[in-house]
C-alpha cells in the first residue's frame, strides 16, 4: 500500500473539502455512544440477554421462596442496566487521555484519501481503506478499523457544507456510507 502520508506532505494538489474539528468531552462521549450502538449490536444484544434472564431468574427463584437469592439476581440485573452508561463515559474517559485532547483536528479531503492533522500529528488514509462511515443529524463518523476512526462535527465546515462531504463519501464508498438522517 502506498505511503499517503509521504503523498500528502509532496503534493500540491488543493483538497475539496476542509473540515476542523476542536475534541472536546462530548465530541468524543458522542463518537463512543455512537461506535458502541451502531458498531457493536451483538455485544449489547448478548448484555441485554443477560440481564432480561438475571431479572427473570430473580423472580422465579423469590417465587419459589429462596427471596435472598432471589433478590441479588434482580439486584444484579438492575446494576446491569446501567452497565452500558458506565461502559461509554470510561471509554470516553480513556480517549481523552490521549495526546490529541482538546486540540484541533483539522480534515482534508482530497480525490484518493483524506488527511487529519492535529499539531502533534498526520494520518493521511485512502478512501480505499475505509471501512465504514456514517452520517446522523450532527456528525460524519469515518471507520478505518472496527474501533478506530474519526468524528466530523458538522458544524466544524468553514468554506464547505455537509452535503458536500455526504456526496464525496456516497461517490468514495457507495455501500461502506449510511446516512441515520433526513437527507
Amino acid at each position: 500500500m502506498e505511503d499517503y502520508i509521504a503523498i500528502h506532505l509532496n503534493s500540491s494538489e488543493q483538497p475539496t473539502i476542509e473540515a476542523s474539528v476542536e475534541h472536546t468531552d462530548k465530541l468524543i462521549y458522542d463518537f463512543n455512544k455512537f461506535a458502541m450502538k451502531k458498531r457493536h449490536k451483538a455485544v449489547w444484544i448478548f448484555f441485554y440477554i443477560v440481564i432480561v434472564i438475571a431479572f427473570l431468574g430473580g423472580f422465579y427463584t423469590m417465587s419459589t421462596g429462596d427471596i435472598a437469592d432471589g433478590l441479588i439476581s434482580v439486584v444484579i440485573g438492575i446494576i446491569g442496566l446501567g452497565f452500558p452508561s458506565l461502559i461509554m463515559k470510561s471509554s470516553a474517559r480513556a480517549s481523552n487521555n490521549s495526546i490529541d485532547r482538546q486540540s484541533k483536528h483539522n480534515y482534508k479531503f482530497y480525490r484518493e484519501y483524506f488527511a487529519e492533522t492535529t499539531c502533534y500529528s498526520i494520518e493521511a488514509v485512502p478512501y480505499s481503506a475505509i471501512e465504514a462511515a456514517f452520517e446522523n443529524d450532527a456528525y460524519f463518523f469515518i471507520f478505518i478499523e472496527k474501533n478506530k476512526g474519526f468524528i466530523i462535527s458538522k458544524a466544524a465546515f468553514e468554506v464547505n457544507t455537509p452535503f458536500e462531504l455526504r456526496k464525496l463519501l456516497k461517490e468514495k464508498l457507495g455501500g461502506k456510507f449510511t446516512v441515520y438522517c433526513k437527507a
